[in-house]
C-alpha cells in the first residue's frame, strides 16, 4: 500500500508540471510557432555573436600576450646590458683608483728613499 501511495505522489507531481504549464499558458499566452521560431532565430544570433566576440577577445588575449613576452624579452636584454655597463663603469673606476694609489705608494717610497 505504501508503494502505490509513493507511486501515486509521482504521478500526481508529473500531472502538477502539465497543470502549471496550462495556467502560464493561460496567463501569459501561448507562442505561437512564428513566435517560438522569432524567439529561437534571435537566441541563436545572441549565441553567434557571442561566439564572434570571444574570438576577438581570445585574439586581443593573444596579441596581448605576445606583446607581452616582447616587452619582458627587451626588459631582460636591456638589464643585461646596463648590469654590463655598471660593472664595466665599476671595473675602470677600480683600475684607476689602483692606478692612482701606485702613483701615491711610489711618490712615498721615493720621498722616504731620498731620507
Amino acid at each position: 500500500m505504501v508503494n502505490n501511495v509513493v507511486g501515486g505522489i509521482g504521478r500526481v507531481s508529473r500531472g502538477f508540471g502539465s497543470v502549471k504549464r496550462k495556467v502560464q499558458n493561460k496567463v501569459f499566452g501561448e507562442d505561437t510557432p512564428e513566435m517560438k521560431e522569432s524567439k529561437l532565430k534571435a537566441i541563436d544570433d545572441n549565441i553567434r555573436e557571442a561566439e564572434k566576440v570571444l574570438e576577438e577577445r581570445q585574439q586581443e588575449a593573444k596579441n596581448f600576450s605576445e606583446k607581452a613576452n616582447e616587452d619582458l624579452e627587451r626588459f631582460n636584454t636591456q638589464r643585461d646590458n646596463d648590469i654590463r655597463e655598471v660593472l664595466i663603469n665599476y671595473i675602470n673606476l677600480q683600475i684607476d683608483v689602483c692606478k692612482k694609489g701606485q702613483i701615491t705608494w711610489q711618490v712615498m717610497k721615493e720621498s722616504f728613499s731620498s731620507l
